[in-house]
C-alpha cells in the first residue's frame, strides 16, 4: 500500500511539473528528458532523467502531457492576440 502511494505521489508531482512549465523551451526540455528515456525501449526497467522517472509504460503518458501542453499553448497565445485585437463595435 505505501508504495502504491508513493507511485501516485511521484506521478502527481511529475504531472505538475509539466502542468507548471511557463514557457515553451521548459516544455521542450520535458519532452527530451523523457523521449531520451522512452528511446531505451520497453525492458520494465525504471529510468530517471532530470527530474522524471518511471517505467516506460510510465514515461508515455507524461510525453503526452507535454504534447498537449505544448498544444494547448500555441493556442493560448493565438486565442489571446485575437482578444486583443478583436472588433468589438
Amino acid at each position: 500500500m505505501v508504495e502504491h502511494c508513493k507511485k501516485a505521489e511521484s506521478k502527481a508531482r511529475q504531472e505538475q511539473l509539466i502542468d507548471d512549465a511557463s514557457t515553451k523551451d521548459a516544455l521542450y526540455r520535458c519532452f527530451a528528458d523523457l523521449s531520451s528515456m522512452i528511446a531505451s525501449g520497453d525492458d520494465g526497467m525504471t529510468r530517471t532523467c532530470g527530474e522524471f522517472h518511471g517505467t516506460f509504460s510510465e514515461l508515455w503518458p507524461l510525453r503526452d502531457r507535454v504534447v498537449y501542453r505544448l498544444a494547448s499553448f500555441d493556442s493560448y497565445v493565438v486565442a489571446f492576440q485575437e482578444a486583443k485585437t478583436a472588433d468589438l463595435g
